[in-house]
């Protein structure tokens, strides 16, 4: 099937142009991440501490950041493709939706965000999601501290498995439990500079600018890690995988505060993790620097995957979005409520330093069930509904 196929409206153009400055570019995209506000009021959590540790490294946040859709493939294929979907073009694939989430996936790792930053010498690095598999990597970008792209598990097989090894008792618990303790390895690798930064520093040394992109498993189910980032069946009867919102929940309120009280223990980890991170990686990536710190969506504990009627907008929609970069990037800036959709990240990153004609987007949020991955429907980020 064709990669080079485009699914946004409007696009960025691919362009040959030279870029007057060549930052290196980290991008931590931390799946699940909800915003302060949303942890606030949702979860009973202040995160302030966390926030105020952020600003005093030099990011700037949007306290108003929002996603531009509900699910993980489809926000951030709008991401690296610097566009919203365009409705026609999917709906003109010849494809189910299972294919047709591989296909977005592919292009966050080889469209054309990863062609402009490609023509401009950049040398692309990645570490791995996990178990989870997700991505394709064309064969520029280095996966750093991964098994063979062959070997990897796509997103699809992870609910295969899961469903499948159910059948296998007494194997069942053991081989789930190996694999959950896969994952935490896999989000400990991932926040650990020193065990994959090497071939980083000898791109650096060669003077090339580096692009790297880190999709990291937390605070995402599964919850099986401790704030201090130790392996725990704690939440097992209320965690499998990377399932989420109502497919762990189902409505029950005991499930909900199973739900809150894994999410925010894994979230406590990845602050400290990711602070520790981040000074690893101003320690060893010099100026020109862009490190981005996003998330895909927001928490589950009030989401349905299936109904928007049924899903706290608030909640799903609102992100966490920090981004530390030189005076000449004030992409943050200041939007009205501090709002950032997090489609604009990389056309702000291109109008900033590489002088392309590529201005901010309106932040606009549509939902999408999860077997009607065509089907688009304008969110009301105001309407507060299924939030209690």
């Amino acid at each position: 099937t064709p990669r080079d196929i485009t699914l946004a409206n409007p696009v960025i153009e691919v362009t040959d142009k030279p870029a007057p400055v060549r930052p290196h570019i980290v991008h931590i995209m931390l799946d699940g991440y909800s915003r302060q506000d949303v942890l606030a009021q949702d979860y009973g959590f202040d995160n302030n501490d966390f926030l105020a540790a952020l600003r005093a490294r030099g990011f700037k946040i949007a306290p108003g950041a929002t996603t531009p859709y509900n699910q993980t493939t489809l926000s951030l294929a709008a991401t690296f493709q610097g566009g919203y979907l365009d409705h026609d073009k999917l709906a003109a694939l010849d494809e189910n939706d299972v294919w047709l989430r591989r296909r977005l996936m592919d292009k966050i790792t080889d469209g054309p965000v990863h062609e402009i930053l490609k023509r401009q010498g950049y040398a692309f690095f990645a570490t791995s999601v996990g178990l989870t598999g997700f991505y394709h990597y064309p064969d520029d970008t280095m996966l750093l501290g991964a098994m063979s792209q062959g070997r990897r598990w796509t997103f699809e097989q992870t609910f295969l498995y899961n469903r499948n090894v159910k059948s296998i008792t007494p194997l069942a618990d053991w081989i789930t439990w190996r694999g959950l303790q896969q994952l935490n390895q896999d989000v400990r690798f991932s926040f650990d500079f020193s065990r994959f930064g090497a071939p980083i520093a000898a791109a650096l040394s060669a003077g090339k600018p580096i692009h790297l992109y880190q999709h990291i498993l937390s605070p995402h189910p599964p919850f099986t890690i401790t704030s201090e980032g130790e392996d725990t069946k704690a939440w097992l009867p209320y965690t499998r995988y990377i399932a989420t919102g109502n497919a762990i929940i189902y409505g029950q309120s005991a499930r909900r505060k199973a739900y809150a009280a894994g999410y925010l223990e894994k979230l406590r980890y990845t602050n400290q993790a990711l602070l520790a991170h981040i000074d690893h990686l101003v320690a060893a990536i010099p100026e020109p620097r862009v490190i981005i710190v996003q998330s895909d969506h927001g928490g589950s504990a009030f989401y349905n995957h299936d109904a928007l009627k049924s899903t706290c907008n608030r909640e799903r929609y609102g992100t966490l979005f920090a981004v530390q970069a030189g005076p000449e990037a004030s992409f943050i800036g200041d939007r009205p409520g501090g709002g950032y959709n997090t489609v604009n990240i990389y056309r702000d990153i291109f109008a900033a330093y590489f002088d392309l004609p590529t201005p901010p987007l309106p932040a606009n949020s549509y939902f999408a069930a999860w077997n009607a991955l065509r089907r688009f429907e304008p969110v009301d980020l105001s309407a507060q509904q299924s939030c209690e």
